[in-house]
C-alpha cells in the first residue's frame, strides 16, 4: 500500500481481520468513536455503504477500519449465502486505483467474500505444516470462486522467515498446488 501511494496511485486499505492490527497501523490518529460508528462491521451487515465508512489514515492512505465487533457480523451472515458477494458490488463502486484487503489467516466470512471481491491473492507462506494445510485450503476456495464466478482472482505465494534449505520445501508444495511465488522474500529479520 505504502509503495503504491508513493507511486501517485489511489489507494484504500480494508482490514478485514478482526485482531485489527491494520486498523491499529493506519488509523491511529482516528477516534475510536469515529471507527466504532464507521467502520467494516456496518457493510457487512448492511448499515452503510463503502463509501461511508471510509477514513483518511495515516501515511495518506484511506481506511475501511474494523474492530473485533466483526466476528458478530460474520456469524450473522452464515446463513445468508447471496451476502457474500456483498463486498465485490460495494468495492465496484469506488474509485481506486487498488483496494487492499487485509484478512485474517485463516477461512473466514470475510475472507470468502474478499476472494470474491480480488483480482490478485498474495498468501505469506512458509514451511510450516499447517500453513501447508492453510494454502491447501485457500487453494480449495479460490478455485470455488473461479467456479462461481467464471474467474478465479491470480494467487501468489509470497516466502517469508525462510532458509536455504526451506526453498526447495516450499518450491516442492507449490509446485504441486501449481502456485506461483514472488521473487522477493520476507525475511526473518
Amino acid at each position: 500500500a505504502d509503495g503504491l501511494r508513493r507511486a501517485g496511485k489511489r489507494v484504500l486499505v480494508i482490514d478485514s481481520d478482526s485482531n485489527n492490527s491494520l486498523s491499529d497501523f493506519y488509523a491511529s490518529r482516528i477516534k475510536n468513536d469515529d471507527i466504532i460508528s464507521k467502520n467494516l462491521y456496518n457493510v457487512i451487515i448492511q448499515q452503510k455503504k463503502f463509501a461511508e465508512v471510509i477514513h483518511k489514515g495515516s501515511h495518506g492512505h484511506d481506511i475501511v477500519p474494523c474492530t473485533p465487533d466483526l466476528g458478530e457480523a460474520e456469524i450473522k451472515m452464515l446463513g445468508r449465502p447471496a451476502a457474500i458477494l456483498r463486498m465485490r458490488n460495494g468495492l465496484l463502486e469506488l474509485d481506486y486505483d487498488y483496494i487492499i484487503i487485509d484478512t485474517p489467516p485463516h477461512l473466514t466470512y470475510c475472507t470468502q467474500a474478499a476472494l470474491y471481491a480480488s483480482d490478485l491473492v498474495l498468501s505469506p507462506v512458509a514451511p510450516w505444516r499447517w500453513i501447508i494445510q492453510g494454502m491447501q485450503l485457500l487453494t480449495k476456495e479460490i478455485n470455488a470462486v473461479g467456479e462461481t464466478l467464471g474467474k478465479a482472482p491470480k494467487h501468489v505465494a509470497v516466502p517469508y522467515m525462510v532458509s536455504k534449505a526451506d526453498e526447495d520445501v516450499i518450491d516442492k508444495f507449490l509446485d504441486q498446488l501449481k502456485i506461483p511465488k514472488t521473487k522477493t522474500k520476507i525475511p526473518r529479520k
